[in-house]
């Protein structure tokens, strides 16, 4: 095959949001297989009619499982793990090994010559390449003048601070290549948000009214509630005392986990509200995405990053798994309290519904390690598959699902700071943003 190849990774969370080439980094900590992922020799997701794609599969336990895989396209089997093109048009491919489903590979076959691009999204500063091939994939690049947004730029390679999407198409002996579109974007904060609280406590709906509050300002925060001393309970709660210097007295709030918001009464909701509104969506160097997907009662997960500079290897990647919608009553001391959101709501609040219930952490606790990586490289861990169901709460009247589920991520520095943070629902993925 005469195209110029490199070993695209396209898990389902990078795949929406960067074709990057094998500059990835992985660490995959699972010695269990439970999950696979299908890669092509393909520099981007478009392919001349002459050339053909190998294919290979690989497990998140790093063994290579194309040889025993059955590989897919448009929903047909494939005789092997190649595929040559006979007609033009678009090719959808996964692989299926021992009940395990693959990511998804999409491909236009064409039969004219062909522009690719190294990235579809990317950071302010990171080079973007671009590449334009005939039919049976013979570089044409160093013959070809490539526009910008209409500007002929010099070579094949940009960059650019600003951000926004943008148009490219190529021009190669007078004839014109089709546009495609790229992004260029500014990683935004997602601040985390962890309050500590329990049933028990009446002071506690106080940091509910910022957790609403601060949900209807903003989409850029991820909350957690570490529940203590009540049916919820956290098991690990107090190591999680221990290492924030947290007291037994609830409430407490934690902004980015380290730094203790003052909620000692009610006159201090505004200025909380405020400390999380004016930080989230604010312009940072760093992105997560995070990559879920449900096979019965288990949850498998896979954590990326990415970043304008290098993430050093002091910091850690902490995971979460919260469950929404339980429901238990809610002692209220604010019953009698006029003015209080919580004013004659009962006390205990009746069948009161508790979310974002923090259930088990997937790493340590407070992260494991990750390697070092260069700016603008993709750093991705696969994680054991966790089983929902053995944090159902079937007692009064709750019942299981594994809608009710979501997993929260986070980037931490070496004092456990949040760098940044992401969250998503279980069975779902959310790419760099």
């Amino acid at each position: 095959m005469k195209l110029k190849t490199c070993l695209i990774t396209l898990s389902i969370a990078i795949i929406a949001f960067f074709n990057s080439c094998s500059n990835d980094y992985s660490d995959n900590v699972s010695n269990t297989l439970n999950s696979i992922i299908l890669k092509a020799d393909a520099t981007g997701n478009i392919i001349g009619i002459n050339q053909i794609l190998t294919f290979t599969v690989e497990g998140n336990d790093g063994n290579d499982y194309t040889a025993q895989s059955q590989i897919y396209v448009n929903g047909s089997p494939l005789s092997g793990n190649t595929h040559q093109f006979s007609e033009i048009g678009d090719y959808s491919y996964y692989a299926v090994y021992e009940g395990l489903t693959s990511n998804t590979l999409e491909f236009s076959v064409v039969d004219d010559n062909y522009m690719t691009l190294s990235n579809t999204l990317g950071l302010r500063g990171q080079v973007i390449t671009f590449n334009y091939y005939d039919v049976n994939g013979t570089d044409l690049t160093d013959q070809t003048t490539f526009y910008v947004n209409d500007n002929p730029i010099s070579g094949n390679t940009f960059s650019t601070d600003t951000a926004g999407e943008y148009q490219i198409y190529a021009i190669y002996e007078g004839l014109q290549s089709d546009s495609q579109s790229f992004t260029i974007f500014i990683p935004r904060k997602k601040v985390a948000l962890d309050d500590y609280t329990g049933t028990w406590c009446g002071w506690c709906p106080r940091v509910l009214t910022i957790v609403d509050l601060v949900e209807q300002q903003t989409d850029d925060v991820v909350v957690i509630a570490v529940h203590v001393n009540d049916e919820m309970e956290f098991p690990q709660y107090q190591q999680l005392f221990d290492h924030f210097n947290i007291n037994s007295a609830l409430p407490r709030l934690y902004k980015d986990r380290g730094e203790n918001v003052s909620v000692l009464q009610e006159s201090d909701i505004p200025a909380a509200v405020q400390a999380f509104v004016d930080a989230a969506g604010t312009e940072v160097s760093t992105s997560i995405a995070i990559n879920t997907s449900l096979s019965g009662d288990n949850l498998n997960i896979s954590v990326s990053l990415i970043s304008e500079q290098h993430i050093p290897d002091t910091y850690k990647l902490v995971v979460y798994v919260y469950q929404n919608g339980l429901v238990y009553d809610q002692t209220n001391y604010y019953n009698n309290v006029e003015g209080s959101a919580w004013y004659q709501m009962g006390n205990p609040i009746p069948n009161f519904v508790h979310n974002h219930v923090l259930e088990t952490s997937v790493t340590n606790l407070f992260g494991d390690n990750i390697a070092a990586t260069p700016a603008y490289e993709i750093y991705t861990k696969t994680f054991n598959a966790v089983n929902l169901s053995q944090f159902a709460h079937t007692d009064n009247g709750n019942s299981y699902s594994t809608s009710r589920f979501g997993v929260i991520a986070y980037l931490v520095d070496e004092n456990s700071n949040a760098i940044n943070a992401q969250t998503v629902e279980a069975g779902e993925s959310v790419g760099f943003e």
